[in-house]
């Protein structure tokens, strides 16, 4: 078959993938720096499994002497943090929930390390739950009383051995796993909503020997996995993490590692002699760095980066070859994707996202606000993005009915209206129902990521309103309508967004706080004013917040991801 030629059909068939590669050219699937046939054929090549090129394995199974444990394959995405505001079983330390988004695959260990492993690489057993302390012998247990210095001689040991670069994963590279990662279903525990089903605890325990003082660490893998096919993300052996310990903010982060240095190491995941409430993904907590801290019950699962040579032809950098990574290059090579527009379709209603270039900007109130600025968009602080897709409109309601099957909006009559009187909470759970009809990661977008965009990004003047000093432009607003419009009727600003000013209210991913920080925060931000609001209300900067059950007739949304 002659590929290019059919490169119009399948084009104008297959959806836009929406993704930016991070290393090199967007769509160079074989690295040498033009996006051609080549590439396109590579990417099928591999896909066919007739290129020498290899799409990542979902696991990978390692060997030392005669133990061999798994690492299974977590593709990159979005997630929120740390424990939401109607979590009752929450801690301090969990809060503010934040948005955190992983941009590169990693592999994480299917289990616990076991005790068997750690003996073939160290040649001895440092577990209390073992035959040391009167235990019966079970090598499938966890390994557990190593310290985090130990968990690091381990480490360098394993590498040496294997030459491979395992490590232990990150806070965020934990918990995004524990929750399932792209495949979450937003269960309370890794896995259920049930924890018998997950994970050994407090309160369903057998003995391991008769008159034991302590019912102890279970072997591995003898619950039920998560979505991502982990096990043991809640209890039987809590599980130390690269990071040192520090507080939350409600900034959203990229890949974040942690505090430089510290005192205090995190640990994940609850343990057998924890609460349910203890082996909840957000679950947190602090262990010291010295070399005598050996819990009971502490252990280790370990990490792996992706190699880099595993993801030959995997263009979009989600860890795997398949559809979206020959639909990025065909839109570069027809110049479709370059001007960074991506339609999508649900049923018979497209929707265009934009590509927002990463960049750093003033966020909060800069000078074109002028006394029109309010206390809470102060100060005015420097923000440095990474590139992400957002919404060329408001989420339509011909959008919204398409995936949820009904219509909340009070301004009903013309579809191409955006959807209104719908809460966060709602707008969460359209997400979901979006991201599996489609296979895509939206997400609402974070505020700073909001703000940048109705700027214009790196392209925008310094308007007062989203791509003007005339809200009467590019805005809907109190005074020149009593009622929504049809998205897209007013002018765009410089990245061709609509609507940033007026129409309707939109929700942004992130909890209210304000820029100077402060207490625990209970409601969720929305920006850009509405059909209801003055112009000061609609200027770029303008920040508010309301419950995250909160809905109005005002209230809609627009999507990132």
């Amino acid at each position: 078959m002659n590929i290019l030629r059919k490169i119009p059909l399948v084009a104008s068939v297959l959806l836009a993938a929406g993704a930016i590669n991070a290393t090199g050219v967007r769509g160079d699937a074989n690295g040498n720096g033009v996006v051609d046939i080549d590439d396109l054929n590579l990417v099928i090549n591999v896909m066919l499994g007739k290129s020498g090129a290899a799409t990542p394995a979902a696991t990978v199974t390692h060997q030392v002497g005669d133990v061999s444990f798994k690492m299974v394959l977590v593709a990159p995405g979005s997630f929120v943090m740390g424990a939401t505001e109607d979590d009752t079983d929450a801690m301090p330390m969990e809060k503010p929930a934040h948005q955190v988004t992983l941009t590169k695959s990693y592999y994480l260990g299917e289990t616990e390390v076991t005790q068997a492993l750690w003996l073939a690489v160290m040649g001895e057993n440092p577990s209390h739950y073992s035959s040391r302390h009167n235990y019966v012998d079970d090598f499938q247990r966890p390994v557990e009383a190593v310290s985090w210095n130990n968990c690091q001689t381990f480490i360098a040991k394993l590498n040496q051995m294997t030459g491979q670069n395992f490590r232990l994963p990150t806070e965020a590279e934990w918990e995004y796993a524990a929750r399932g990662g792209n495949k979450s279903k937003g269960y309370k525990y890794p896995g259920s909503d049930n924890i018998d089903e997950v994970a050994w605890y407090y309160d369903n325990l057998p003995a391991l020997y008769e008159g034991a003082t302590s019912d102890g660490v279970q072997p591995v893998a003898t619950k039920r996995p998560n979505e991502l096919g982990l096990y043991d993300m809640a209890g039987n052996a809590s599980e130390y993490c690269q990071d040192y310990y520090g507080n939350y903010t409600a900034d959203p982060l990229a890949n974040p590692t942690g505090p430089a240095s510290g005192s205090f190491i995190v640990r994940k995941g609850g343990c057998f002699n924890s609460r349910e409430s203890g082996c909840r993904p957000s679950g947190r907590g602090g262990v010291s760095c010295d070399e005598t801290e050996r819990w009971y019950g502490l252990g280790l699962r370990l990490a792996q980066a992706m190699a880099q040579s595993e993801a030959s032809g995997d263009v979009n950098n989600d860890g795997v070859v398949d559809i979206d990574d020959v639909n990025l290059v065909i839109n570069v090579m027809l110049h479709k994707d370059m001007g960074g527009v991506s339609t999508f379709t649900v049923g018979d209603v497209t929707f265009d996202m934009v590509a927002v270039e990463g960049g750093a900007f003033t966020m909060g109130a800069t000078a074109e606000q002028g006394d029109k600025a309010w206390e809470n968009e102060k100060p005015a602080h420097e923000v440095t993005l990474s590139p992400y897709k957002i919404g060329a409109t408001e989420v339509t309601q011909a959008l919204w009915v398409a995936v949820m099957g009904s219509n909340p909006s009070r301004w009903t009559g013309d579809l191409n209206r955006p959807v209104e009187r719908v809460s966060w909470n709602d707008c969460q759970e359209f997400i979901t129902k979006l991201n599996a009809l489609t296979g895509q990661r939206f997400r609402l977008p974070t505020e700073a990521e909001w703000e940048y965009a109705a700027r214009g990004g790196g392209q925008g003047e310094a308007f007062m309103y989203a791509g003007s000093n005339n809200l009467g432009q590019v805005g809907w607003y109190k005074g020149v309508t009593t009622m929504v419009h049809a998205v897209g009727t007013l002018k765009p600003n410089a990245l061709g967004l609509y609507d940033m000013s007026g129409n309707v209210w939109e929700w942004c991913a992130d909890w209210y706080l304000p820029y100077t920080g402060g207490a625990d925060p209970t409601s969720k931000v929305f920006r850009g004013g509405s059909f209801t609001s003055g112009d000061q209300y609609c200027r770029v900067t303008a920040r508010f917040s309301n419950a995250p059950t909160y809905s109005h007739h005002d209230q809609g949304l627009r999507l990132a991801m």
